[in-house]
């Protein structure tokens, strides 16, 4: 099987088993995190995800440069994927006993650039009567507290 063919089938199956009224957005969101891993996985030479070394899949959730809440996030996608190839008979374990506990740090939000020093110097380098000023501050203080990159507020 070539690579487009393996991920395109399992990334079918996952995509028609989602949840209905999840928004477009998030379907996409979790395609594309199940696409990464299955070329990750196509590519250190798995090509039947009903037998395979599940070493491969923590490989690849600590290969990512994502800070720790957005590995979290991906570990809950790929939970959620494995519960469906099991349901479907696709694969010999089910995400539940692959992730039995998934770990958060929420207290990793702040930028690890910044400190919170940093911030408040920024926020007072904004001038109250500038004509940007709202935006501005906002938009500092929206990724100081949730972590967001500038493009994702952007985006908003």
């Amino acid at each position: 099987m070539d690579k487009s063919k393996f991920v395109n089938y399992y990334l079918k199956v996952f995509r028609d088993n989602q949840k209905p009224g999840l928004a477009k957005s998030t379907v996409n969101g979790k395609c594309y995190t199940v696409q990464l891993f299955l070329n990750y996985a196509f590519d250190n030479s798995v090509t039947d995800l009903s037998k395979f070394d599940f070493s491969v899949v923590f490989k690849f959730i600590n290969q990512l440069p994502y800070r720790s809440q957005t590995k979290s996030m991906v570990a809950f996608t790929l939970r959620n994927f494995f519960d469906i190839l099991h349901k479907n008979d696709l694969a010999t374990v089910d995400g539940r006993r692959l992730f039995p506990v998934i770990f958060t740090n929420r207290r990793s939000t702040l930028p690890s650039y910044y400190t919170e020093k940093e911030i408040k110097m920024m926020l007072s380098e904004i001038k109250p009567n500038s004509q940007n000023y709202l935006r501005t501050k906002t938009m500092i203080m929206l990724a100081a507290q949730t972590g967001l990159r500038a493009s994702d507020i952007l985006q908003l």
